[in-house]
């Protein structure tokens, strides 16, 4: 399984991608001069032989000739034998053939703002990480049948994504979907918790940690509709890709701008909307700052009030946003009971002094890693007076139960 894992890892690693990316055009550029310098070779050979008239260089010339011809039609079958190996793969469960789909300009692009983000917030997130874990808090979830629970599912390793299940009366809904690697999990642990049918899929925003599982979830798990903004960075493409996705399988796309969209049901649960407006860019390349973008969603759980933030953050200097949308989003929120830390719990545009002040929240979930949010669990600690227990995906699936009279507890699964 480990080996699996790194297979996955690596078909999002930008730097292989661009490996496969060359080797594939060289393949391409390959497939053009190997026919015509056979066909060169071959036609001087024949040249020189015919005006020299000796039958024998003729007869070993003919050999030659075929088997260079030979010699080519294996190289033209090189694609046939890789994608034969990578089906015999992927009936093992192993997405190889991700790596090829990834292989392309705009994905590695995508790929690369996201690892250079990731760089510059883990670079600001290095304190003392030594910071002890705090209390796991209950072990147990209550198995009160009224009770709604939230799951925020963790990917191992160094993973930092979200996919978030939400379930409320035999009903079931999801924010974000992870990685494209991700789908399989997640649509094993629906398929465990009893959901047939999906009532809504919200995405954030279209980075690949929060839209790709998408199309592998809905593959096998219907849904009925599909809450997302009009992209502000169209040159993403899983975002057009889910679009297409969701238009196929008949989903009802929503857009939270427009009237009735804002408010959602969910069982006993009511979302709010927030952000729901497209973000205003002061540069051309906007992919970057589609964090800004992000729809957030603030759910009212029998009387709990729960923040899930996408990857929402202050990116006016740095991507040219015009406004500060965790700060605004924050102050017009106000208090909740539990935080969904903004994107993943970095702190170099996200988790603000200022956003956690208005929001000061009792309990924290971490999408991530416990050495890359200690940093903002410190900063927490110091600004937050409500502040009790944090949890972090990164150790093992989060479930959050809240029972019909506002009870909360946390059940942490080993990863």
């Amino acid at each position: 399984m480990l080996f699996i894992e790194e297979a996955l890892n690596i078909c999002n690693n930008s730097s292989v991608l661009k490996v496969i990316m060359f080797l594939s055009s060289l393949l391409k550029i390959l497939f053009i001069l190997v026919p015509i310098g056979l066909i060169v070779m071959i036609s001087v050979d024949f040249a020189k032989n015919v005006i020299a008239g000796n039958d024998d260089d003729m007869k070993k010339n003919v050999s030659i000739a075929l088997k260079r011809i030979l010699m080519a039609g294996v190289l033209f079958f090189v694609p046939v034998i890789v994608n034969f190996a990578i089906n015999i793969l992927g009936e093992n469960d192993v997405a190889f053939a991700e790596c090829f789909t990834n292989a392309n300009a705009e994905k590695i692009a995508e790929l690369e703002d996201l690892e250079d983000q990731r760089r510059k917030d883990e670079e600001g997130n290095r304190v003392d990480t030594t910071v002890p874990d705090l209390p796991e808090g209950d072990s147990l979830v209550s198995s009160d049948s009224s009770d709604s629970k939230v799951h925020f599912l963790g990917f191992g390793g160094s993973s930092n994504s979200d996919c978030i299940i939400i379930e409320s009366d035999g009903e079931f809904a999801m924010i974000d979907t992870s990685y494209e690697s991700s789908a399989d999990k997640i649509v094993e642990y629906l398929e465990d918790l009893g959901a047939t049918e999906l009532e809504f899929v919200l995405i954030s925003h279209a980075h690949v940690d929060h839209i790709s599982g998408y199309n592998g979830v809905s593959q096998e798990i219907p849904i009925k509709n599909l809450y997302i903004k009009v992209n502000s960075a169209p040159r993403h493409g899983g975002y057009g890709r889910v679009m297409r996705v969701a238009e196929r399988d008949g989903t009802t796309i929503k857009n939270p701008a427009h009237e009735g969209n804002s408010i959602i049901e969910l069982g006993s649960i009511t979302f709010r909307l927030y952000n729901i407006e497209g973000v205003n860019y002061r540069v051309s390349d906007n992919r970057k700052a589609d964090n800004a973008n992000s729809l957030v969603a603030v759910a009212d759980i029998n009387g709990v009030t729960v923040y899930f933030s996408g990857d929402i953050g202050d990116y006016t200097d740095f991507y040219g946003v015009d406004e500060n949308t965790e700060v605004e989003v924050a102050k017009e929120i106000g208090q909740v009971d539990v935080y969904k830390a903004a994107h993943h719990g970095y702190m170099s545009y996200n988790n603000q002094v200022e956003a956690l002040e208005y929001l000061n929240p009792t309990y924290v979930v971490f999408t991530n890693v416990a050495s890359n949010v200690n940093g903002v669990t410190e900063r927490i600690k110091s600004v937050c007076s409500n502040f009790k227990e944090r949890y972090i995906t990164g150790d093992g699936d989060v479930i959050m139960s809240v029972s019909s009279s506002g009870e909360i507890s946390f059940e942490q699964l080993s990863s």
